[in-house]
């Protein structure tokens, strides 16, 4: 039998990671509970945990792996200047952007 996992159980896996119950799982795919349950199962039998924190503590340290080899690629490149001059919109929308950040979070007007 084959350790690698499906597309699903990948997705079910990932939901995991991010700490969803069953419930939300299912509901996100568009699947039955139970389906879940069989998919996390799969998973753990498949990949060697005892249990659904050990299987998201995997994929956080492998996104942790992938995060830090991205930095060492970063740290290899080397800077160049922009031949031409940014792109207006895309300014615009920055600026909106940051401003966006920095208005106060969850203060409605009149309260």
């Amino acid at each position: 039998m084959s350790n690698q996992l499906s597309p699903r159980e990948r997705e079910v896996l990932g939901c995991l990671a991010e700490g969803l119950p069953n419930k939300t799982i299912a509901d996100r795919l568009g699947v039955a509970d139970s389906t879940v349950k069989i998919y996390v199962k799969a998973i753990l039998r498949k990949k060697g945990f005892s249990n659904r924190t050990q299987a998201a503590i995997w994929v956080k340290d492998a996104e942790i792996g992938r995060l830090r080899e991205g930095l060492i690629e970063i740290q290899q490149l080397t800077y160049q200047a922009p031949t031409e001059p940014p792109d207006q919109e895309a300014s615009t929308i920055h600026k909106i952007a940051m401003r966006g950040l920095q208005e106060p979070v969850g203060e409605e007007e009149g309260s």
